[in-house]
């Protein structure tokens, strides 16, 4: 479903055309310090269907994190009092210490030479994406860790209606269940 997603929105010429059906209903935290960086993001997030919440800087990255609910984080490098390296080894130690699942974290960043993206896959960032920022990229990556969250909800309507509706159904109306699958 994701690469078939990828590929029509690709396809298409005008992109101020894109289908509708592409647009995520996700909450991300974005972390940027640089005020004209953090209006850009907002515009395509925004062009996404993508709510958010912006940190300054890590520190502050950091507490978002643990208070508030987020299904990826766009997380800057370079940032005043504390960097998005730091901040990233220090959510990973809050899910590690609270046994949670790891977030999605994405490195936002103009350092794009090899030690640099090392680095952040050394603090365990799923992506390295640098500025400026490519667009296509950015939404191949969006579509890559927070559109499961849609596909895993319709796998579990999917098990409720396999566990719980379909039994009921086929004990009241005297039907196999292979006429109603």
């Amino acid at each position: 479903i994701t690469d078939k997603k990828l590929e029509i929105y690709k396809s298409r010429k005008n992109k101020k055309d894109k289908p509708k059906e592409l647009k995520f209903n996700n909450h991300i935290l974005l972390v940027e310090d640089n005020k004209v960086n953090q209006m850009y993001m907002k515009v395509l997030l925004k062009k996404f269907g993508i709510t958010f919440d912006i940190a300054e800087d890590g520190i502050i990255a950091v507490e978002r994190y643990k208070s508030n609910q987020y299904d990826l984080i766009l997380m800057d490098e370079n940032m005043p009092n504390m960097s998005g390296t730091e901040a990233t080894a220090h959510i990973r130690k809050y899910e590690i210490e609270n046994k949670l699942k790891y977030i999605p974290i994405i490195a936002l960043t103009a350092n794009a030479m090899k030690e640099d993206i090392d680095e952040t896959r050394q603090v365990r960032m799923n992506e390295h994406l640098t500025k400026p920022i490519d667009i296509e990229k950015l939404y191949s990556i969006l579509l890559k860790y927070i559109s499961i969250k849609s596909i895993a909800f319709c796998h579990s309507l999917l098990a409720v209606w396999k566990n719980a509706i379909l039994p009921i159904i086929i004990r009241f109306s005297g039907s196999s269940s292979r006429s109603l699958i």
